[in-house]
């Protein structure tokens, strides 16, 4: 998976009795999935809509292993339309391939013969970001501080670009 909000909590240290108990296990999973939630309608409500199937493949996931709650909000879709929705596409690039643009013309009542000045625009111009993860995840940063105070430990994390830059030499796009 390539675009991800990812957060994990732990309770190592935050009891005062030391014992870490099913209760509190079955809380903080179950606080963590409402928050999980909450970031993936927000990716889903700023993801593009052509087909539906980027908004269609963000998912949210839970796990506990002891005393680790971990939670990640991510897309199944592929990582090359991840990468692009997700921090875009940039100028001077390859052009997309021959015929990959020729369904989203036909849907938007463009003429097929267009095709190549599309695939020129797009590669010398780029595609300008999206970033449903990044927003999604800093309108939720908030939420997800205040049980960081609470647990006193928790790790939150972010797509960022360095994981894009590498996945662009990958797939050179």
């Amino acid at each position: 998976m390539y675009a991800t909000a990812k957060v994990t909590t732990t309770n190592k240290g935050s009891i005062v009795t030391g014992r870490y108990t099913e209760p509190m296990a079955r809380a903080q999973r179950s606080w963590l999935q409402g928050v999980l939630k909450r970031v993936r309608d927000d990716v889903r409500a700023l993801s593009p809509v052509d087909l539906g199937n980027f908004k269609k493949s963000v998912i949210y996931r839970t796990s506990r292993r002891g005393l680790l709650v971990d939670g990640n909000v991510y897309s199944t879709a592929p990582e090359g339309q991840q990468s692009v929705i997700e921090f875009g596409r940039r100028e001077n690039r390859k052009m997309p391939p021959k015929g990959a643009l020729l369904g989203w013309m036909q849907r938007h009542g463009w003429d097929p013969k267009k095709e190549f000045v599309l695939r020129r625009a797009i590669g010398r111009d780029g595609i300008p970001a999206i970033a449903p993860f990044e927003k999604a995840f800093e309108k939720n940063r908030a939420l997800l501080a205040t049980q960081r105070r609470t647990l006193r430990s928790a790790r939150i994390t972010a797509p960022t670009r360095r994981c894009h830059d590498r996945l662009q030499r990958r797939c050179a796009t």
